[in-house]
């Protein structure tokens, strides 16, 4: 993911994303917001985000693989004591 899980630049990605849609006749390939992206400043803060990442996402692909879970799964239950959170989006 381009704002490289940083929550400090995601407001930016989907305003960068927006242009890129609203610029283009189809909708623009990865490539093309990449390349807008890369012309913009981002944030120099960095903030992480402990939920969304790429570590969650392969424990959870292992878990699943492994038949330790019935659905892939954001940790976002054990954070928030929710139920059942499934990997979206």
């Amino acid at each position: 993911m381009l704002p490289k899980t940083n929550t400090e630049d995601y407001k930016s990605f989907d305003r960068c994303v927006g242009e890129c849609i609203a610029s283009y006749v189809d909708f623009p390939s990865y490539a093309k917001i990449k390349q807008v992206w890369d012309k913009q400043k981002h944030s120099e803060l960095h903030v992480p985000d402990k939920v969304f990442n790429a570590e969650n996402f392969m424990t959870s692909c292992r878990n699943y693989m492994l038949d330790l879970t019935h659905a892939l799964c954001w940790p976002v239950a054990q954070l928030r004591g929710e139920e059942k959170s499934y990997l979206r989006g």
